[in-house]
């Protein structure tokens, strides 16, 4: 997966996705095991490819704030009194 993830991007990366879920690909479902466990997908619908997708990209960024020892963003300093 791209790093800079765009709409297109999405909506292509889910169509094989979509597909690999429909042909029973063992990668595809070990990408949706990962993001999303309890799912039933005896019938895989697109918005749920397009939801798996999302949630590896944001599952990325998140790695590599932690691993990279910054901040995807700045944290609020300002507190409400």
């Amino acid at each position: 997966m791209k790093h800079d993830l765009t709409l297109d991007h999405v909506k292509i990366e889910a169509r094989d996705l979509l597909r690999g879920l429909q042909g029973r690909d063992p990668e595809a479902f070990r990408r949706r095991h990962a993001v999303e466990p309890f799912t039933d997908l005896s019938n895989p619908a697109l918005d749920c490819a397009r939801f798996i997708i999302v949630r590896e990209h944001v599952q990325r960024n998140e790695s590599l704030a932690v691993n990279g020892g910054g901040y995807l963003y700045a944290p609020s300093t300002s507190a409400k009194s």
